[in-house]
């Protein structure tokens, strides 16, 4: 049983949450983590079995079909995950952020299409910010998005992505106007089987390989005005 320090914040809904990621943690995580590290394999497959025990929207409002945690229910959630696999921990908290970003500022044709599949842990979603001449700067992003007649092109590259070995919904950060600075950045919602959209390395780390940590690379993939997520001013500031 999930021990409750004196946390009166958190609802009992909350805490039976808490209480199925610890036995998510002993059923699936425990027998695995070891597995998963010495394979350096990402795995999938716990994805849809952590939906099972609706940990896979846990910020998202229960009216969309998510468990409606508050962010420190969400905490208290992944240091009981953490504790088994923190890799395993981060991949699913990535996944989980950007459901409720969906959930949060998707357009209604955005919400249909991407929320269903990752609330069922079917399709897998990564946050692509990072890049390789960017350092700490997480403004510095060279990735371009040029406006075209029904959209946008994007082109660039991305690195150190959490989930990029598995990923199939990208949330991508790229510059509209570099002369803007931040206020240039733009977010899309693509996918990952779009043409011109290639996946990369997997990183060989010295530990932590549950999260999948790699590469995307874009080559002039064609946008549609519909896969737009944030726009320029709201972008940059929603990923920080």
């Amino acid at each position: 049983m999930t021990v409750r320090i004196d946390e009166p914040h958190l609802t009992d809904h909350e805490w039976e949450t808490v209480e199925k990621a610890r036995q998510f943690s002993i059923d699936v995580i425990e027998p695995q983590a070891e597995v998963w590290e010495k394979s350096r394999r990402f795995p999938r497959e716990a994805f849809a079995q952590a939906a099972s025990s609706g940990l896979t929207g846990l910020i998202v409002a229960k009216e969309g079909g998510g468990s409606g945690l508050s962010v420190v229910a969400m905490a208290r959630v992944m240091e009981t995950l953490a504790a088994a696999d923190f890799a395993f921990a981060f991949a699913l908290v990535v996944h989980n952020n950007l459901a409720a970003n969906i959930a949060r500022n998707g357009s209604p044709a955005q919400k249909t299409k991407y929320l269903p599949v990752m609330l069922s842990g079917e399709r897998i979603g990564a946050f692509l910010l990072t890049e390789p001449s960017g350092g700490s700067d997480a403004a510095a992003i060279k990735s371009l998005a040029i406006k075209a007649d029904n959209g946008w092109t994007l082109s660039g590259h991305k690195s150190w992505i959490s989930n990029a070995a598995a990923a199939d919904i990208l949330s991508v950060y790229a510059n509209t106007d570099p002369s803007k600075g931040w206020r240039g950045i733009a977010c899309f919602l693509i996918d990952a089987d779009l043409a011109g959209v290639k996946r990369g390395q997997t990183y060989d780390l010295m530990g932590g390989h549950a999260l999948g940590t790699g590469e995307f690379a874009f080559d002039k993939v064609a946008l549609s005005t519909e896969d737009l997520f944030l726009p320029t001013e709201r972008a940059f500031k929603e990923a920080m």
